[in-house]
């Protein structure tokens, strides 16, 4: 609670992959993964809930207009509340900023905004916030999708800015 912003952005002056394990629970307002990498190299870091789970207003995957620096969540089994946004940022092509979901359980208020890829395995990601929702796939699929919006008349959309897929149960509660 205390925890504004949680970055996992190891440095690095070659090419490689940080890769960080939890070993309890984080709650925080703003997490962020990414490399602050030196020029010239390409440097992933990944983090690996090891089944803990994550509490956070909003949860970032690489960096806007970042270059040879990508980030990576790996969720497990892990439950993720996130009472914002969810933005997984474009990379250039010479790797992947990437939410793997595993068998996690997602929790999301505010926008989902895939620019790059979104492993859905066998996870299930609901949608409950109380004012409009926006949700960018990216073209990636959802595996089990719950829309349940609680917010109040004209203000509880939940607007899809691309196709949606959805590999098995699509459920909507309101």
């Amino acid at each position: 609670t205390g925890i504004n912003i949680l970055y996992f952005y190891g440095q690095g002056g070659t090419s490689g992959t940080n890769t960080y394990s939890m070993q309890g629970n984080i709650t925080a307002n703003n997490i962020q993964i990414w490399p602050n990498n030196a020029s010239g190299y390409t440097r992933t870091n990944v983090l690996n809930t090891n089944n803990y789970n994550i509490t956070a207003t909003n949860l970032y995957i690489g960096r806007s207009g970042d270059t040879n620096d990508y980030g990576s969540l790996s969720a497990g089994t892990s439950t993720i509340d996130i009472n914002g946004n969810v933005i997984i940022y474009a990379s250039d092509g010479n790797g992947d900023n990437v939410i793997d979901a595993d068998t996690s359980s997602w929790t999301v208020s505010g926008n989902w905004t895939n620019n790059d890829t979104f492993t859905a395995d066998t996870s299930t990601v609901t949608f409950d916030g109380t004012t409009d929702q926006t949700v960018t796939s990216g073209g990636s699929s959802f595996y089990n999708l719950t829309l349940n919006n609680t917010g109040v008349s004209g203000s509880d959309d939940i607007i899809l800015a691309d196709a949606l897929d959805v590999g098995s149960t699509l459920t909507i509660t309101d």
